[in-house]
């Protein structure tokens, strides 16, 4: 027959020839043969194929000799004997290891199944491809022109008998023609012979096929192939398709599709009387549960559990293993059954304790899962007994250090810290640790887990110190064994994060977080509640070390993920809102950050309740921006909600209170509301006195200010005395030459003074020379004015005398001063047309040069008042507002003059005014580092010289953004320029609020400022 065949070609080679010329490379390899074709080929062997050749021995022995004179394909054979050939519609994938005889009998099943069968033309490799050639194609060609040829095609036939050893699924020709099937959508048919269709439904039938047997052959970095040199070019080809690891799990998909597709046929084609076992019924829930199918999995288990219940009885052992099922199920189906779950779980223990024993394996394994089950529903104190009594039993049983006893121990001790019981999880913690390092070794997973666990527990109890080398061998070990983004090594990193945080080490945790970041991004996505953590605490790292412009977008970005990913009224996106909105503020964005913190307090009053610590937190927040915003009117009504508020929830005496009390009697001063402002006042001083002591430097300041406040409304006797207990405490606690000492010094010289007891004015006087030997202010001036002459015009500089304070009104000076050349005399003229009261030219030369030297304290609206009556003030309004735009321009050139001056020209003459040191040491008491000699000294000269709005952003300019929180701090935290800048809070307003929202930063939102007067 062979010799036939051969004969038959030759004699129509030139028909080959012409077949040759009309086929390009391209159409001859997509052509197919028919099933008739099939079929015929197959009779013609029939009698080889009974001695069970493959599908190798019918290329070597059969098609290769009737194919070889013309050197073409067995196609081009049969166009050129007058067969019929055509573009394939079935694209046939097997194994050539398989008998020939029952891959043709699977590829021919086509002949019943479809509807018009002549049409089909199979594409099968021994038969489309010249196998007299090699083949040279890339592996270019392979990722893209065959990939397309099978989507082309369209449908592809993967013949897998025998069923029992599925061999096409450990070759990677197989695999790689599966994969390219379904990730071109085409159509993918697997099909046995009929002898291999009725063994393989028996075993279905009867329960005895395990599905995931052939799940598990597949993996193409074990495949073969028969030329090492075709499975380089698949695993190339691959690789630029997305992997391994791809293939993998899209092979595994189709397959278990297909598996599924064939038990609920089996399963379903079968009378319901002669329903099918059990088993298959289980074996079918399994592969449903693989492919995320929970529902009707549940469905199948309780069948085959009601079978069991009736063939073998409710307590037998294989019906409490059904149960275990089912229950397990209901856990994965992500907490919707969690509660139908638990009675089942209780049945299975009581059933095995019954059957089997208390201390059996197999009843503690039940305990166990049902402790684990009451965890998750929260039933913790229900769970805690069964943890107790499977870890004596494991003991018991297994001994201490089995892994089986190790995992109950380990989540015994978790449910205790979550308990709050830490002192009873610690050993626990630590022996579990030990067993697993003797056991398993210091550097396996299930160790490095316990490290962590141990870890997290003394972090939670404030042992920072013995917690801190646990992490870092923790992270260590999973970087080294798990890899650095693995989900358990990121864990690590930023738990370890939080603790370096915690411990104030920002630079060593600001990588670390980094670390966590990317590594959550590429685990969980970008937009994971994990990720948006991580980002918020990389931004609060950024944000606390002064990096500003770095943080803003991190925030931004976790607000936007967690109002899509939480919604916007979640607690968590609340949180970020608010750490924003004071990011914003410590910005001088405030305008930006007033909606951020309404729509903050108006979430937090909707899900915690208008009373909450945490509105009243952001209440507080923004009241203080409407208050560094000069929207007092707005910021009343906060503050009197949120004192109302603490005064229910806290207590009357809670510091915070207290603080809040105290920020209410500030704004209420600024409004003039004087009597209201002074009931508050005196109880903030009492609870104070009570909770921090009446030396505490916070309570001498309340007291300072209470007096200033009582001065203010003529209670000058009841002033002093304030003003005489806060000197002595300020004089013992911080020293008789403190700023805040000498302020207060010099504040009772004017209290003094003003009662006409001036043989005591004289000793105050006396001591406050060495640092103001004239106002509390001009001092200063003038000694800045003196190192830098440059800085004020020649013939003003005789102008620049020793000036009384403004509140010594008695006194006028010699002739005001010209700083910075700004011409004054008309507004001086003016000032004393408007203002016709006894003293008006005396206040308006004090309010001028005070202006111009940018020093008026707040109290200066009411000594005009006071002394000029309402006219006048209205009058100084005018003049004010005349007066500062012309300033504007030279004060913001005055300290960028100042900022550029030569560090050996400017440092000595500023340590001589005692600042240097005094900014140093203020530096370091306040947690900031050591800055270089040329920043202090532009901070210094910024605020001696100037003290002015302008003063904050000009400092970043020339500085940098990483200097504004340091600069902000020292004049919000710093006692000395409490003197300074604090006692000026009109001119310096906005600057003093961006500077306090620089060091106060809450990253839970709620900070509480502190006003001053």
């Amino acid at each position: 027959m062979f010799r036939q065949s051969a004969k038959h070609l030759r004699c129509r080679s030139n028909a080959v020839e012409d077949v040759n010329a009309k086929v390009t490379a391209a159409e001859e390899y997509v052509l197919g043969i028919t099933l008739g074709e099939l079929q015929r080929f197959v009779t013609e062997i029939q009698e080889q194929l009974r001695q069970g050749w493959s599908t190798a021995d019918v290329c070597e022995h059969v098609v290769k000799p009737i194919t070889a004179d013309a050197k073409c394909s067995y196609v081009q054979l049969v166009a050129a004997r007058g067969g019929r050939v055509g573009t394939a519609t079935v694209f046939v994938s097997h194994a050539w290891r398989y008998t020939f005889a029952e891959f043709a009998e699977a590829v021919l099943t086509l002949q019943c199944t479809e509807e018009r069968p002549e049409e089909v033309f199979v594409w099968i490799d021994v038969f489309s491809v010249n196998q007299h050639k090699s083949d040279e194609r890339d592996f270019t060609w392979w990722s893209t022109t065959f990939k397309e040829t099978v989507r082309d095609i369209g449908r592809t036939l993967v013949v897998l008998a025998p069923f029992h050893d599925p061999v096409p699924l450990t070759r990677a020709w197989c695999l790689f023609e599966i994969f390219c099937t379904m990730d071109t959508g085409a159509l993918l048919d697997l099909r046995l012979s009929s002898k291999e269709e009725v063994a393989f439904r028996v075993q279905l039938c009867n329960g005895e096929y395990d599905f995931n047997e052939w799940v598990a052959k597949v993996n193409l970095e074990r495949a073969e192939a028969w030329d090492p040199q075709d499975r380089a070019k698949i695993m190339q080809a691959v690789m630029e398709s997305g992997g391994v690891g791809r293939l993998n799990e899209v092979v595994i998909g189709a397959l278990r599709e297909w598996l599924t597709a064939q038990g609920r046929r089996a399963l379903y084609d079968t009378a319901e009387d002669d329903r099918a076992t059990p088993g298959l019924i289980l074996n079918l829930a399994n592969l449903l549960i693989a492919q995320g199918k929970l529902d009707e999995a549940a469905l199948l288990r309780r069948e085959a559990l009601e079978g069991m219940r009736v063939k073998l009885s409710a307590d037998h052992l294989q019906t409490l293993d059904a149960l275990i099922n089912i229950a397990a199920l209901s856990l994965e189906t992500q907490g919707k059954n969690h509660g139908e779950a638990e009675p089942l779980f209780r049945e299975v223990l009581e059933g095995r304790r019954a059957k089997l024993g208390a201390d059996h394996p197999d009843t503690l394994d039940a305990m166990y899962n049902l402790a684990v089950l009451l965890t998750r529903l929260g039933k913790l104190s229900e769970a805690e007994p069964l943890y107790r009594e499977a870890l004596e039993g494991r003991r018991a049983k297994l001994g201490a250090d089995h892994p089986a006893t190790l995992d109950v121990m380990i989540n015994l001790a978790k449910l205790l810290q979550t308990q709050g019981k830490l002192s009873e999880a610690e050993p626990l913690f630590r022996e579990a640790l030990e067993g697993r390092r003797a056991k398993l070794g210091a550097d396996h997973p299930a160790t490095l887990g316990g490290l962590s666990n141990l870890a997290c527990l003394l972090k939670a109890q404030g042992k920072l110190g013995e917690a801190e080398p646990l992490f870092r061998e923790a992270l260590e070990g999973r970087r080294a064994k798990l890899g650095a983004d693995h989900p358990d090594t990121v864990e690590t990193m930023y738990n370890f994060t939080i603790l370096l945080m915690q411990q104030g080490k920002l630079r060593e945790a600001e990588p670390l977080c980094c670390g966590a970041l990317e590594g959550w991004r590429a685990n969980l996505g970008a937009d994971h509640p994990n990720t948006l953590s991580a980002m918020t605490y990389l931004a609060y790292l950024l944000q606390t070390q002064g990096k500003l412009s770095k943080a803003e977008p991190l925030y931004r970005e976790a607000l936007e993920g967690r109002r899509v990913k939480l919604s916007a009224d979640h607690p968590d996106t609340l949180d970020v809102m608010i750490n924003l909105a004071n990011l914003l503020k410590a910005q001088g964005k405030l305008g930006e950050a007033e909606p951020l913190y309404r729509e903050a307090l108006e979430g937090r009053r909707v899900k915690l309740g208008a009373d909450h610590p945490d509105t009243l937190g952001v209440m507080i927040n923004l009241a203080c921006l409407m208050y560094s915003q000069g929207k007092l009117g707005e910021a009343e009504p906060l503050f009197r909600e949120a004192l109302e508020g603490r005064r229910a929830k806290l207590g009357i005496d809670h510091p915070a209170t207290l603080d809040v009390m105290y920020n209410l009697a500030v704004l209420l001063t600024q409004q003039g509301k004087l009597s209201e402002a002074e009931p508050l006042y005196r109880e903030a001083l009492e609870g104070r006195r009570f909770n921090l002591g009446a030396d505490h430097p916070t309570t001498l300041n309340t007291m300072t200010n209470l007096a200033i406040l009582l001065a203010q409304q003529d209670k000058l006797g009841e002033a002093e005395l304030l003003c005489y207990d806060a000197l002595e405490g300020k004089r013992a606690k911080l020293g008789a030459d403190h700023p805040d000492t000498l302020f207060a010094m010099n504040f009772l010289a004017s209290l003094l003074q003003a009662q006409g007891k001036l043989s005591e004015v004289e000793p105050c006087e006396r001591m406050v020379v060495p640092i103001t030997a004239g106002s509390k202010f001009s001092t200063r001036i003038e000694a800045a004015v003196a190192i830098y002459p440059e800085l004020v015009p020649e013939d003003s500089l005789s102008d620049v005398a020793c000036t009384k304070d403004v509140r010594s009104i008695d006194h006028t000076p010699a002739g005001p001063p010209k700083p910075f050349d700004i011409n004054y005399d008309p507004m001086f003229t003016q000032a004393k047309s408007e203002v016709s009261v006894q003293g008006a030219a005396t206040i308006a030369s004090e309010v001028i040069y005070a202006i111009l030297v940018q020093v008026t304290s707040d109290d200066t609206f009411d000594v005009v008042r006071r002394y000029c009556g309402n006219g006048g003030l209205k009058a100084y309004r005018k003049l004010r507002a005349r007066v500062e735009p012309q300033l504007s321009g030279q004060s913001a050139g005055a300290v960028k003059m100042l900022s550029k001056l030569t560090i050996d020209s400017t440092v000595e003459p500023v340590k001589q005014l005692g600042f240097f040191s005094d900014l140093q040491s203020s530096i370091s008491r306040y947690g900031g580092e050591t800055l270089d000699a040329r920043t202090v000294e532009v901070m210094t000269l910024a605020l001696v010289v100037a003290s002015l709005p302008e003063s904050y952003s000009q400092v970043v300019a020339d500085l940098g953004q990483e200097s504004a929180p340091t600069f902000g701090m020292l004049i919000s935290r710093c006692e000395y320029f409490h003197l300074i800048v604090v006692q000026q809070r009109n001119t310096t307003s906005h600057l003093y609020q961006a500077a306090l929202a620089a060091a106060d930063i809450d990253s839970h939102g709620g900070s509480s400022e502190e006003l001053t007067t």
